[in-house]
This record gives C-alpha cells, structure tokens and sequence, in this order.
C-alpha cells in the first residue's frame, strides 16, 4: 500500500466520480463512507485507520466541491437545504406501506391524495416521507418481515429489462414466447454466475484472503450497502445491475483458483 501523499491523487479523482454519481443517486453520497468502514473493520489496525482518515477527508472534500452548486441552487430555489433530491420521501413509502410486498407498491392507500406537481415537491417530500415513518414505528413486525421479501427480490430474480419491452414495444405480445425464453435463458446465466461469485465471497468473508489487498473487500462493501439500501426502501432486481461487474470479478476468481494447479 502507498504512503497516503502518493495516494491522494486517487482519492481526490474518486471523490469527484463519486460527486458526479451522487448527483444522479444521492445515496453514493454515503457509500465512499460505508465502503471505507467496511475495509478498516475487514484490516483492522491504526495504521489502516490512519492511512482512511486522510484519503477519505480529501475524497470527501472533492465530492462536496462537485455537489455544492447544486445545494446552493436547491436552497436559492426553495429555500430550505436539500442536498441532491426530493425524492426519498417516495421511495420510503412506495417500499413501506400496508400494501407493501418487498417490491416497489405506489398503489397505496397511504399515496392517495398526493400528487407529483414539481411545485408541490417539497411538501410532497415532507409528506410521504412521514406517512412512511408512520407505518413503521406503527407497524414494526411487518416492517421486519418485508426485509427477506426484499432481500429476495433485490438478488434473485433478474431479467427486468423485458419490462420495458413489455410496457413500450407494440408487438410484444406476439413475440412474449421468444421474450420469455430468452429470460429464461438470462435467469439461467445469472444464477450460473452468481453461483460462481458465491464461493470466493465466502473465501473472503471467513478470513481466507489472508495475504492479499484488503481491497477484496471492496466489491463485498459495494453489494453490502446497496443491499441496506434496498431493505430500508424496497427490492428491485434492476438495482443489482449496477454490481454485476464486481461479482464478475469474484466468479472469474473462483474459476481462476479452479484452475490453478495444487501447489
């Protein structure tokens, strides 16, 4: 591992990637954070808390320097501090609600009376975000028991592009057969990788890594705090798309030590 001063170049580019990819969701704003614990607790010791606390303070500062204009036009705009979006609100509550399933559930009776006027958006926030809150402390046992629905639907199924073609592509249903089979198909591949994945996650996670870049753990780190994400909120198989790469990486792994002669 590089002296800190040999690193920040790095760190400083990742906080700007991560600035720019917090302006499209603004959880990533937490997920440098989540992703840097995760490795100090898997590597613990002073020197590799030492060594994130000043790599994580310059990637911080350049992911704020990149969403601050943003802030400040939220605040010029409506006058009230919002960091990135209006929309957490939402997402809480098309995910936890007495409808809820673990999927995205907008048809709710807790929805009725709202609209999506951008004028309203603030309010509509403020709203949906305590109608939410609401239902859980009022409802914490079924809260609880969406998260394995969640969970679930978050990472087993996948194959939700054909939705777009079943909601936009006029003859659909002439073709659903092919669709489906490809889906299939699709599922029957996912399934196989993840397979593969699972094998080098459980190397790591048990301490079998010993001797190699603590940065194993970062695509670990990455499925985890997407996974916390979606069981605050819901589960939707297309947000695990975004961390098909890194689980390629532990599947090539797991095929690569298969492959490699006994020593």
């Amino acid at each position: 591992l590089l002296p800190v001063r040999e690193r920040l170049p790095q760190a400083i580019l990742a906080g700007l990637i991560f600035g720019y990819a917090t302006l499209t969701k603004a959880q990533n704003l937490v997920l440098p954070g989540f992703v840097m614990g995760w490795i100090v607790l898997a590597a613990p010791g002073w020197a590799m808390f030492r060594r994130w606390i000043g790599l994580g303070l310059a990637m911080y500062v350049a992911l704020i320097l990149v969403v601050a204009p943003w802030t400040y036009r939220n605040w010029q705009v409506f006058g009230e501090f919002i960091p990135v979006s209006t929309n957490g609100g939402w997402t809480l509550l098309t995910g936890n609600n007495p409808e809820a399933n673990g999927d995205y559930t907008p048809n709710t009776v807790l929805a009725e009376g709202l609209n999506h006027d951008p004028a309203q958006q603030i309010a509509i926030d403020k709203i949906t975000r305590q109608r939410a809150m609401d239902w859980i402390k009022a409802n914490p046992t079924r809260f609880v028991a969406l998260i394995p629905k969640k969970f679930i639907r978050l990472w087993l199924p996948d194959g939700e592009s054909e939705w777009s073609f079943q909601r936009d592509y006029a003859p659909y249903d002439r073709y659903h057969l092919i669709f489906r089979a490809v889906r299939v198909l699709n599922q029957a591949y996912y399934v196989l990788l993840m397979g593969l994945a699972l094998p080098s996650i459980w190397l790591i996670w048990r301490g079998g890594a010993r001797g190699l870049s603590p940065f194993v753990h970062t695509p670990i780190a990455v499925c985890a705090f997407f996974t916390v994400i979606s069981l605050a909120f819901s589960g939707q198989s297309r947000f695990h798309l975004a961390l098909m790469p890194l689980l390629l990486l532990y599947s090539a792994w797991t095929l690569a030590r298969r492959a490699r002669p006994a020593s």
